[in-house]
């Protein structure tokens, strides 16, 4: 690595190596001995590119931290207005030293739908007869083909003809898709739909945000702007008209460089230009290349476990050296649970009661690869007083006190001391790119890892050697959750359910082997009263005690419902035992032989009743409690019940 650092210019170097090989610090050690060393001219300047602002801070706190204490930093060298952009700050920062006026970027679906729908009225007018443009039903895949264009940087139609296409990632399924064959009608009538589109956006003052690529790239060739050392941190995820900006932007000097960082990986984005055989020698970006498989982050331990997890991948060739990384470290654990929720209160009870203890929250990163699981977390941080920060590619923030939550995909390249891995299930983590992304994941951890899951766990955790890992089998305390069954009695059926007790609008139900959560609009709040006797009557006590959230599909439409807590035995041969939720449909009226809430005076009890003239009997289904008869204007009917509520 030193070697490197200090050698002279080379014009393109390219470091390769999976997360944790220390790409990142090395090409901004290569930068700070460039600008000291071979940035001696008055318009020699030096720039250092990341994807987004998470990353650009990281790479900021990283430099700081190389440079030390009275040394020149990359600010007080370049001529710019920031020494370390992201790749849209760059862009920005181009079209506005030619537009001083500015341009406003199209942000919302809504708004490229509202202008496509414009270009596509314009185009009906030419291709009367095209299928592609019949009532905008191809609309969602016009735009993802116009995203291609720019994407690609197309500029005439005969490349678009015959250019081959791509996408990395399949479209999504609420897309219509149309065949587009190359020297086709629909070809043209797309690229055509694109003019005009980029037509009307101008004309009214905006630009679409995958065209400001191709804007940067002209207007850079006309007002030949040069960048003498040009650092890239993480190429995989650029588009093929973003490489060509940066080949644009490149000084011609004899002592100008470009630096590449790649984690060499399969593209995750639609239209990201590396994979599926497409190469940067196939667009003249060729140079000297350096292989890193030598971790400075994690421990063998966890190295062990990730180079097993990979062992049955199809990218062994670019994996770290377990017996190249220093100490043993802690093994891995692992977690799984039957539900979700119980995975949430896992991960509360494991940072609010263990990890805590030694370690400050902001030590500690949870990885998720589905922004749901955010939402979910929340609640459960929430409720038990842990502070947390989502980092969406907003600032690297290094002394905030909060665990950070992020995506894989925005956290990857950055590094965790106590990393958690959440959802790691057999539907998220199922194809050979997601084995990847978990290996990245894992190999940010320094010291401790710990991975969970709800259901079924993902096939590649059974693929990893069980003695590189642990099973975490300890009871921690579920006392946020409680267990309940349904028995509803006007549809003969029993439902099992959990509840939070830390948030009253939460339910889930159980469908086939899984839980489904219960959307709160859909949810309605049964006012809960003790007690009610099954047993001899006792004094009723009419102030609501607590309310319980019910499926509004569990109950019938334009009728009011209440709950009482059960008291005795009198009702056990009717599976109403002593504390059940007894759901009562309140009603002055009931049938004959029905279950019924009742008062007599200022008692209330559970029976059975059997009216005859103004007689009630009031029955027990208990041998052991004989039959009550009363005067019906002795007696009050509450209700009829049409459901109980057992506890687990």
């Amino acid at each position: 690595m030193k070697r490197f650092v200090t050698s002279k210019p080379v014009k393109l170097t390219i470091i390769k190596g999976p997360s944790g090989t220390g790409k990142t610090t090395l090409a901004i050690l290569r930068l700070s001995y460039l600008l000291n060393n071979y940035c001696q001219e008055d318009k020699d300047s030096a720039i250092l590119i990341t994807r987004n602002r998470l990353l650009r801070g990281y790479a900021r706190y990283i430099y700081e931290g190389i440079s030390g204490n009275g040394q020149l930093t990359l600010f007080s060298l370049l001529n710019i207005e920031k020494e370390i952009l992201t790749l849209e700050g760059l862009k920005n920062l181009i079209i506005k030293k030619v537009f001083s006026s500015g341009y406003k970027v199209i942000k919302t679906k809504e708004e490229e739908i509202g202008f496509l729908k414009k270009a596509i009225d314009e185009i009906k007018l030419k291709f009367k007869k095209s299928k592609l443009l019949k009532d905008y039903q191809y609309i969602d895949f016009i735009l993802e083909e116009i995203n291609f264009i720019n994407s690609e940087g197309i500029s005439s139609l005969e490349v678009y003809q015959n250019v081959k296409r791509y996408r990395n990632i399949p479209y999504p399924e609420n897309i219509k898709k149309f065949v587009l064959r190359k020297n086709s009608l629909g070809r043209e009538v797309i690229y055509r739909i694109n003019e005009a589109f980029n037509e009307i956006t101008k004309s009214q003052g905006y630009i679409k945000k995958e065209a400001k690529t191709n804007l940067a790239i002209s207007l850079a060739i006309e007002n030949n702007i040069k960048f003498t050392h040009i650092i890239i941190d993480d190429i995989d995820k650029f588009t093929r008209s973003e490489l060509e900006l940066i080949k644009v932007l490149a000084s011609e000097k004899q002592h100008s460089t470009v630096t590449l960082t790649s984690r060499n990986r399969k593209a995750v984005l639609p239209y990201s230009y590396l994979g599926k055989g497409r190469t940067l020698k196939a667009i003249d970006l060729q140079g000297k290349t350096i292989l890193l498989k030598d971790s400075y982050r994690t421990n063998k331990s966890i190295c062990d476990f990730a180079e097993s997890l990979m062992e049955k991948g199809k990218s062994r060739n670019t994996l770290l050296k377990s017996s190249l990384v220093s100490g043993i470290g802690e093994y891995p654990i692992h977690r799984n649970f039957s539900l979700e929720k119980e995975e949430y209160l896992y991960i509360a009870r494991l940072i609010k009661e263990e990890l805590t203890r030694k370690n400050k929250y902001k030590d500690i990163t949870i990885l998720i690869k589905e922004h749901h699981y955010l939402e979910r977390l929340k609640m459960f941080f929430y409720s038990n007083q842990i502070p947390y920060v989502f980092l969406d590619g907003k600032e690297f923030e290094s002394n905030k006190e909060a665990v950070r939550i992020s995506t894989y995909d925005i956290y990857s390249g950055l590094e965790n001391r106590i990393t958690i891995i959440c959802g790691v299930n057999e539907s998220s983590y199922n194809r050979e790119e997601h084995r990847r992304f978990l290996y990245d994941q894992i190999l940010s951890t320094k010291e401790k890892l710990y991975i969970t899951s709800s259901g079924k766990p993902s096939i590649f955790l059974d693929e990893v050697s069980p003695k590189l890992f642990k099973i975490d089998d300890r009871q921690y305390s579920d006392k946020g959750l409680e267990h309940y069954t349904f028995l509803d009695f006007t549809r003969d059926k029993r439902i099992e359910l959990i509840k939070d007790i830390t948030l009253s609008k939460n339910l889930s139900i159980k469908s086939e082997d899984s839980y489904v959560d219960v959307e709160e609009s859909e949810l309605k709040r049964i006012p809960v009263f003790n007690n009610i006797a099954a047993g001899s009557p006792i004094l009723i006590n009419e102030e609501e005690s607590d309310g319980f959230f019910l499926p509004k599909a569990f109950l019938k439409n334009n009728k009011e419902f209440f709950m009482l807590k059960v008291s005795g035995d009198s009702m056990i041969n009717a599976n109403l035992n002593n504390e059940d939720y007894v759901i009562i449909e309140r009603s002055a009226q009931v049938d004959n032989m029905q279950i019924a809430a009742v008062a007599i005076g200022e008692e209330a009890t559970l029976k059975r009743i059997k009216i005859k003239g103004n007689s009630v009997t009031l029955i027990s289904e208990n041998q052991n409690y004989p039959p009550m008869m009363v005067h019906s204007k002795d007696v009050r009917i509450l209700g009829n019940a049409v459901g109980v509520i057992k506890k687990r």
